[in-house]
């Protein structure tokens, strides 16, 4: 036997004979199922919409795309809402995980009024402008308006009238 070994034993008794230690567990945020458009990630129903938000926008926008003038309208008219309130909740998990506690409260009513303004914007494009579509197309259009196509011509017709002017000197 190793010396010592004999005094090392009856510590080890006593350590498996005290009381277990309490688990900590730690508790979700809420189960309670409250949509709250301050909190927006606090809540089961906030973070399912969230999840369901993400499938449902991954799968819509391409869709919208391709899709007939008459599917198209009504498709944009829910990406109007769903981008905005998608964009909500997963900055108020940014706010809550990066800004401190002291200002979180103004950070969240910050981005509800951007969430607002946002909605409202995409709104008035869609119904009012071309739609959330036709911008998302011109970003790739080769189209130009007429009048750009006149500023062109003019811009071009200057640029050939000073290099004829400097090779005839």
């Amino acid at each position: 036997m190793i010396r010592g070994l004999k005094s090392v034993r009856p510590m080890m008794m006593m350590i498996k004979r005290s009381k277990p230690s309490p688990k900590i567990q730690i508790a979700p945020k809420s189960t309670s199922p409250k949509v709250d458009l301050i909190e927006a990630d606090v809540g089961y129903l906030g973070t399912k919409y969230f999840h369901y938000m993400n499938f449902g926008l991954l799968a819509a926008f391409p869709i919208v795309l391709v899709a007939p003038k008459v599917i198209q309208t009504p498709i944009e008219l829910a990406l109007c809402l769903f981008f905005p309130a998608h964009a909500h909740i997963s900055m108020n998990y940014v706010i809550s995980d990066y800004v401190p506690r002291s200002i979180q409260r103004y950070a969240r009513y910050g981005m509800l009024a951007a969430s607002a303004v946002a909605t409202f914007g995409l709104l008035r494009l869609t119904l009012e402008g071309p739609g959330i579509v036709a911008t998302f197309k011109q970003l790739w259009s080769t189209t130009t308006t007429p009048k750009e196509k006149e500023q062109l011509k003019s811009t071009e017709l200057k640029e050939v009238v000073k290099k004829s002017t400097e090779e005839s000197k």
